[in-house]
């Protein structure tokens, strides 16, 4: 795994990926039983952020969706911002609270994220386009 993370360029992920393995063997004294149970047969290793069915992300995906799209966003942390390490402690310490507030607005309003019910690869355009493709192989 460590040789395929390094050939794909995630440098970020080969660096931890001797950490993750180590806490994932130490899982199932970690957690207890039932919780063990729930996250190898019934999913509970992904974050869902809502009660749609396809809605489970990783949780390295929700960080990135979440917590990276906001620092690159305009009044975000990229945008001709210096960072010193007091300024970003800051500003991640007080994401959760502007986590909570953007929801709470959103759900005010009547906007959010969510598209569909069901997920785009079970549409009839993706399945004729899968079988046409399929058929060429």
């Amino acid at each position: 795994m460590l040789v395929h993370l390094h050939a794909a360029g995630n440098i970020h992920y080969a660096k931890s990926v001797h950490l993750y393995l180590q806490n994932m063997s130490k899982l199932k004294t970690t957690l207890s039983d039932q919780e063990f149970e729930r996250f190898v047969s019934q999913g509970y290793f992904t974050v869902r952020r809502s009660d749609q069915f396809w809605c489970g992300f990783w949780t390295d995906m929700t960080v990135e969706q979440v917590l990276m799209r906001s620092m690159k966003v305009i009044g975000g942390l990229k945008k001709g911002r210096k960072m010193s390490d007091s300024f970003l402690a800051c500003w991640i310490f007080t994401m959760p609270g502007s986590l909570q507030v953007t929801e709470a607005m959103e759900a005010f309003i009547g906007v959010t994220g969510v598209s569909s019910d069901q997920h785009i690869s079970l549409q009839k355009s993706w399945q004729t386009r899968d079988f046409s493709d399929f058929k060429k192989v």
